[in-house]
């Protein structure tokens, strides 16, 4: 999901439409996305999602951008001009 998120924040997605695009693109089904986890009692979906922004601002790709928005940093960039097939966890602090 990191590789995602980052071209659709690059693309100056918002909060909503990102999660909406990986709904699609993971064929994520309404049902799916509703679903509540038993303990904490939280979004599935949206807990990954939010992982997802948290580990791409942890590894410097992405920068917050005022309330629920971010953007695309100078080494976000440089990440996606090498053209990626996947983004991993350990790549995120690979060279950070």
């Amino acid at each position: 999901m990191l590789l995602p998120t980052l071209r659709l924040t690059a693309e100056g997605r918002s909060i909503k439409e990102i999660r909406k695009r990986l709904r699609e693109q993971f064929q994520i089904t309404p049902a799916e996305a509703k679903r509540i986890h038993g303990k904490s009692g939280k979004n599935i979906f949206i807990n990954l999602v939010a992982w997802a922004f948290a580990y791409l601002v942890m590894g410097q790709l992405i920068e917050p951008k005022g309330k629920n928005a971010y953007r695309i940093t100078k080494r976000g960039t440089l990440v996606l001009n090498g053209n990626p097939s996947e983004l991993t966890i350990s790549e995120l602090h690979q060279n950070g």
